[in-house]
């Protein structure tokens, strides 16, 4: 489905059941929508991380530039669900076999036994920090890995640049982004009605 065809569907969508005197017309009705998107978008992907069955279809690749062992988590990326998260080097297979996520950063710096040691282990400070540290390595945060590195995690799906570009995730969730989509929609419609 493309960007335009889910505003078509949800603006229809948002009609159903509306006294057609109050309905504003679409080219009207795309503006307020495109204004709502990354909100709805957003909420629609929270919904889904609340949900342990639901977040892997919102997983997307991302790739984060590293310089010692550091990078920056992409905003779209639910920190929330980075326990359904992987990391792998295109350049090294044995990254993504080899790898765990430690969610608590006070473990991550600390030193490592002889098991954990034997694995690249990633991490996030905060909501941006991404770190990463590499097997047989203990952390030191002026060296470590530097190059890049893919997250695929469940992530907030990405907002197309033009009508014509198609929204990018399963048949289930553009579902619920149309219906999320139109009840925004219809609420806006109905606030400005209320007016």
């Amino acid at each position: 489905m493309t960007y335009a065809e889910m505003i078509d569907r949800a603006y229809f969508q948002a009609l159903r059941g509306m006294d057609a005197n109050t309905a504003p017309n679409l080219d009207d009705a795309t503006t307020i929508m495109e204004a709502l998107v990354p909100t709805v978008f957003q909420e629609v992907a929270l919904q889904y991380a609340g949900d342990p069955d639901q977040q892997s279809l919102l997983r997307r690749t991302h790739t984060i530039s590293m310089s010692n062992g550091a990078g920056t988590l992409p905003d779209e990326v639910l920190s929330q669900c980075l326990n359904n998260a992987s990391v792998a080097d295109p350049a090294d297979i044995s990254v993504g076999k080899f790898q765990t996520f430690v969610p608590q950063y006070p473990d991550f710096i600390g030193p490592r036994d002889n098991i954990q040691i034997q694995l690249n282990w990633w991490t996030c400070k905060g909501d941006t920090d991404f770190l990463f540290l590499e097997a047989n390595e203990e952390y030191d945060p002026s060296s470590g890995f530097t190059g890049d590195l893919e997250l695929t995690a469940p992530s907030v799906p990405a907002v197309p640049a033009t009508a014509s570009d198609p929204v990018v995730v399963p048949e289930e969730v553009a579902s619920d982004l149309v219906e999320a989509l139109a009840d925004s929609l219809r609420r806006e419609i109905n606030k400005k009605a209320a007016a």
